[in-house]
């Protein structure tokens, strides 16, 4: 019998080669669980399960070292009998009665931690009977460091006193340094989508503000669906609220003013059709009956087969604009009108002017100069003087009547009046430019007409000066 049992009693160098074996199985086996795990906790969970079910140890568990006022362990994954033994540990990584279990000590120093034996170890004093309870003779404490600092801990138990063999500890700390290395890429990753998606959230929320204060919006129509991706200011242009549903450019059509949805459509196919960029103008009704001008550009995104996928634009509101623009319009025909009235009143003055003119000269000649000539004989010398000083006067008043070029303007239109308006007042052609909205080549060419009508275009005379001179003495209104 003693022989027998002999037998049956493995040696020491192979009951340690088992115990590295198992350690270096649940190595592998956690390796090969990264690979196909969805997400971290799942990982771990697959860890802990490979420790009790390939390992055969009777539980382990991963847990994450918290930076509130307690410094809480939070168990995140397990696998094992613990029934509810996790949930009410409250274990903590600080340095307290609570805290010198190896899960706080391996947390608190960065080194690996073992208990030989649980029962007579001072460290569970706080937990012994439901350690007890549960059957567990021994464990080890791995941490999980990355980045220059432990932020969680690995933990075994075994099912007898020294469980855990020197050997067989090393090869469980490189299991803990694959998983911390495992997590630390996963958090790094974490971190740098988090800050990427803050990012992102950043430049969505300043391009929502810049539509807004800029009233203009983007757009993206997938060519394959027909589906329109809208920014929430274009809802807005269109009189609806944010979706989130599928809108499709049939349903944008119908919101297009009924005399403009043919150009929208033709202007669309052209893009797609002819590879170019499309620049269009048109009207929207929105809901409540509201019409709105907008201003669209757009073009075709194409693939590597230059197949067309989906086209892309900007849209701005330009209501404002194009009601000023009307207003302008309006304003503009309103002077001309004006002007001509104004054309006409004045023809209608140089008119009775000339008739008063040649009532005058007719008064002065046919009946004031013979009554003087009549007087010049038989008069003194000093009579004589006097006559010829009347004489003189007379001349003085009847010359401007007779003399001044009224008659050149008869020939201007209301928009040369105009004009000669500002050229009076010293604007350059540039400035008179941009209050009539047009080029300074147009105004030049009015100019021009201006001088050939008063029969000053080859001779070298101010416009400017001229026009003063000639029109002093009219009203300050009139050109």
């Amino acid at each position: 019998m003693s022989s027998e049992t002999k037998c049956s009693e493995p040696e020491p160098w192979e009951a340690e080669l088992q115990r590295v074996h198992r350690a270096l199985r649940v190595v592998i086996a956690a390796n090969k669980a990264l690979t196909i795990a969805s997400d971290v906790v799942a990982w771990l969970n697959q860890v802990c399960h490979t420790a009790v079910e390939v390992g055969g140890y009777p539980m382990a568990w991963v847990g994450f070292a918290e930076s509130d006022e307690r410094k809480t362990v939070r168990p995140v994954a397990h696998a094992g009998f613990e029934a509810g033994y996790l949930e009410t540990a409250n274990i903590t990584w600080k340095d307290e009665p609570r805290g010198r279990r190896p899960a706080g000590i391996a947390i608190r120093t960065g080194k690996c931690c073992a208990a030989r034996d649980i029962p007579n170890d001072p460290a569970f004093d706080p937990w012994r009977e439901e350690v007890v309870q549960q059957g567990y003779e021994s464990s080890i404490a791995l941490p999980l460091s990355g980045d220059g600092r432990t932020f969680g801990v690995l933990v075994i138990y075994g099912g007898e006193v020294d469980a855990f063999s020197p050997n067989e500890i090393e090869v469980l700390k490189e299991l803990a340094n694959d998983l911390a290395f495992g997590l630390t890429v996963i958090f790094r990753i974490g971190v740098q989508r988090q800050s990427a998606t803050e990012a992102l959230a950043d430049c969505q929320r300043k391009l929502r503000q810049a539509e807004r204060v800029s009233q203009l919006a983007h757009w993206n129509r997938d060519l394959a669906t027909n589906v329109l991706t809208w920014s929430d200011e274009l809802y807005r242009m269109h009189g609806l609220e944010p979706q989130k549903r599928v809108f499709r450019f049939p349903e944008f059509v119908e919101l297009v003013h009924p005399d403009d949805r043919a150009n929208v459509i033709k202007a669309a196919a052209e893009a797609v059709q002819r590879h170019k960029r499309f620049d269009l103008d048109y009207r929207v009704i929105r809901p409540d009956g509201q019409l709105r001008y907008l201003h669209g550009e757009g073009e075709v995104i194409r693939d590597d087969a230059d197949r067309p996928r989906r086209t892309v634009g900007i849209l701005q509101d330009v209501t404002e604009q194009h009601l000023a623009k009307v207003a302008l319009e309006n304003a503009n025909q309103s002077v001309e009108a004006k002007n001509t009235a104004l054309q006409e009143i004045l023809t209608n003055i140089e008119a009775e002017r000339d008739k008063i003119g040649q009532r005058v000269n007719k008064n002065v000649e046919e009946i004031i100069l013979p009554l003087l000539q009549s007087l010049r004989q038989g008069v003194t010398r000093h009579q004589q003087r006097a006559i010829d000083q009347i004489d003189n006067s007379l001349q003085e008043i009847i010359s401007p009547i007779i003399d001044k070029p009224a008659h050149a303007v008869k020939n201007l239109t209301p928009t040369e009046f105009r004009l000669c308006s500002f050229i009076k007042r010293g604007l350059t052609v540039k400035q008179i430019a941009e209050l009539e909205h047009v080029s300074p080549e147009t105004i030049s060419a009015h100019r021009r007409n201006i001088r050939r009508k008063l029969d000053i275009a080859n001779r070298k005379i101010n416009l400017a000066s001229y026009l003063r001179d000639v029109y002093r003495d009219r009203p300050a209104h009139a050109p």
